[in-house]
């Protein structure tokens, strides 16, 4: 932006000034305070709602491969207009561990509250997961979320698993990466120190304030 724009024009970027559903911040301070004592039994996947590649079904079939333990739970979270909406349903009935599908939500925030790892194609919902302090696993599903995704990754707040035919090997490093001591714990105050959820705020009061 700084070679687009004249060096006076103000600029409102970054993680502090992330437009998020004020659900987010709502809900952020119980969702903070839950993780002091949470593990990783819950976990929610999501790629987007349309996810038009079926990441989903892939991340799935991997996690069905990892050996799991029996009580982990997941939530699957897909859009109401995913193309492979079927398939993804079709399959989370035959996972080997307690699972569930949701389509077309509208409580995101209230999702990842009570998730104890995500994990996630790293765009927009890798800031909200942030706010909420909740540890990911993310891919990078389009070339726009690459910068980000390493942003998050250098920062401590997620880690990036590569997007490959050996995803369940990939998916288990990162998954045992996830659970060494105390690093679910790092990621939580990583990702809740860069997105507080008051970027609308931020905004407004600066655009107010703009001549």
């Amino acid at each position: 932006y700084q070679r687009l724009l004249p060096n006076s024009t103000p600029t409102f970027l970054g993680p502090a000034y992330a437009l998020l559903n004020p659900d987010f911040a709502r809900l952020r301070p119980h969702s903070l305070a839950r993780r002091a004592y949470a593990g990783a039994k819950h976990l929610l996947v999501s790629m987007g709602g349309v996810d038009a590649h079926n990441v989903t079904h892939s991340v799935l079939t991997a996690l069905s491969q990892m050996g799991l333990p029996e009580d982990s739970h997941l939530t699957v979270v897909l859009g109401p207009h995913a193309p492979w909406r079927d398939a993804v349903a079709a399959l989370v009935a035959r996972l080997p561990f307690s699972a569930q599908l949701v389509t077309n939500t509208n409580h995101m925030a209230e999702l990842m509250s009570v998730a104890d790892l995500a994990i996630g194609a790293a765009g927009t919902s890798a800031l909200e997961r942030c706010c909420m302090g909740l540890p990911s696993l993310q891919l990078v599903l389009a070339p726009n979320q690459a910068l980000a995704a390493a942003a998050l990754a250098q920062a401590g707040a997620a880690i990036t698993v590569p997007l490959s035919s050996a995803l369940t090997d990939a998916l288990s490093l990162a998954f045992a990466q996830a659970l060494a001591p105390d690093q679910l714990h790092r990621m939580q105050l990583a990702g809740a120190d860069l997105v507080d959820g008051r970027g609308c705020e931020r905004v407004l009061k600066e655009v107010m304030h703009v001549e």
